[in-house]
């Protein structure tokens, strides 16, 4: 016999044994399932709230979304979506009770003036944590906050309600003449305390023209005048609608003076050829279909006057009709270091205001030259009037002049700016820049003696009480002339 005698007297469960320690070990070491993470996205939108049959939410409804995530999360906070409501974003808080669940509702209530003819819009990405959180239930794996964009046509808004009709009523003398040479006066009647936006105005053509044009005066008190246009060459209900500058298209039109009532005017007028007839009435006093408040008169008790209906907002919509820079330099030429920079804001009517609100402007372009002017006490306590002051520091240069950007009160993140005393009627903040002016400019190398910067910051203060202002505060719409009232 040949070889190695040994190569063929290996132990019988030689081969086996691999097999063996692999059985031992499953038994002995069990195997470990490690299952990855996944995380939560949004597979879905949706306005989850009824608007009722006509399809538009009037003020007081609950606007509702849901967001439906790829797996059960649990939301902490008040995070919020952005809903775009007629071009006004709107914040849709997160309504649930914190339960489990892959649906998430947002919400948001109707407030005076919000109104949106073609749908309201989810803008896309616009979840926002707000402080709190949304993560994952079974691992608390943090969302993902992207998602996709959604508008409905079957969600209007329109909080525009009847403010006070008198259409339809009998009276002795059915009809009234305007023309280019006979107008109508009509009185109407705001009760103490109460506020109102008068956005349209509907007369009933009884006989029509196509050569007169026919516009609608509202005016009286604090206010400036306020044109209404429409046509008359058809009979029937014809609506004038507000027309003018967007900053009065919400005019406070319902601020009574001391006593139980305030009384404005409307006045119909005619230019051009021939004449028209309105449906007209003598009855007088408050008037029904409309709102408490608010009544329609005539000027004497002699007077017959058109049937109208007004509609509008009940509760006048703070609008920010102008603001800008309102003191100057002390030597007229640059800000010094320690000279007070006066910007002063106003809106149509009151508002609410936190003690610690500031007004962001700029210094030069660019993050680094944004200053912050801080809000000083307002003398006899009207709040329509908003003045700022900023000390100029060593440093400050500014050649081009002070620029105040678009909207800067909407820069104050989380500060809701309403009517004062009337948290459902928020108030507009949308306003354009200003325009740079050479001639307020800063140079902060530059200081000034201390009986300089006092004189200045004095004589500002006492410009603004007294209505006196630089010649660059000109521009100050009408609409706020009611100073001493």
């Amino acid at each position: 016999m040949t070889g190695n005698p040994n190569s063929r007297l290996r132990h019988p469960l030689t081969g086996l044994l691999p097999l063996l320690l692999s059985a031992l070990a499953a038994l002995v070491l069990p195997t470990v399932a490690h299952a990855q993470a996944t995380t939560p996205t949004v597979s879905s939108v949706t306005i989850t709230s009824s608007p009722g049959a006509d399809n538009t939410y009037a003020t007081g409804d609950t606007i509702t979304v849901s967001l439906t995530f790829s797996e059960a999360v649990t939301v902490t906070g008040t995070p919020h979506v952005v809903v775009d409501i007629g071009g006004q974003p709107r914040n849709f808080k997160y309504s649930g009770d914190g339960a489990s669940a892959a649906a998430q509702t947002f919400g948001y209530t109707a407030l005076v003036g919000d109104g949106d003819t073609d749908g309201v819009s989810l803008l896309v990405n616009s979840l926002t944590l707000n402080g709190g959180a949304i993560d994952a239930t079974d691992d608390s794996t943090n969302a993902t906050l992207t998602h996709a964009a959604i508008t409905s046509a079957n969600h209007k808004v329109d909080t525009e309600v009847t403010l006070v009709s008198n259409l339809g009523l009998p009276d002795a003398s059915d009809t009234i003449t305007v023309s280019a040479t006979q107008s109508v006066t009509v009185r109407i009647r705001v009760a103490e305390d109460k506020h109102f936006d008068i956005n349209a105005i509907t007369l009933d053509v009884k006989t029509p023209s196509e050569t007169l044009d026919v516009t609608v005066r509202l005016f009286g008190g604090f206010i400036a005048d306020y044109t209404y246009t429409g046509s008359v060459m058809a009979a029937g209900l014809q609506m004038f609608t507000l027309s003018g500058p967007s900053a009065v298209s919400y005019g406070d039109v319902g601020w009574p003076d001391e006593g139980d009532y305030f009384d404005y005017f409307i006045e119909i007028r005619g230019s051009g050829a021939g004449s028209v007839e309105l449906a007209g009435t003598a009855t007088r006093g408050t008037d029904p279909g409309g709102v408490a408040g608010l009544s329609i008169t005539s000027r004497s008790a002699a007077d017959s006057y058109p049937q109208m209906r007004l509609s509008g907002h009940e509760g006048a919509i703070p609008q920010l009709i102008y603001g800008d820079v309102v003191s100057s330099p002390p030597d007229g030429t640059a800000y010094a270091a320690g000279d007070r920079i006066t910007m002063l804001f106003q809106f149509t009517r009151s508002i609410d205001v936190p003690e610690d609100l500031t007004l962001p402007f700029w210094l030069g372009d660019g993050a680094e030259h944004r200053r912050e002017a801080i809000l000083i006490e307002i003398p006899f306590g009207r709040n329509e009037d908003l003045l700022f002051t900023y000390t100029v520091q060593p440093g400050d240069t500014d050649t081009d002049g002070i620029y105040i950007g678009a909207d800067p009160l909407g820069d104050n993140a989380g500060i809701d700016f309403h009517a004062e005393n009337f948290p459902a009627v928020p108030a507009r903040l949308r306003f354009a820049a200003n325009q740079l002016a050479a001639s307020q400019s800063v140079v902060g190398s530059a200081s000034r003696t201390c009986g300089e910067v006092l004189c200045s910051t004095l004589l500002s203060v006492i410009l603004w009480m007294s209505w006196g202002f630089p010649s660059s505060t000109t521009q100050v719409n009408s609409s706020s002339s009611h100073w001493g009232h």
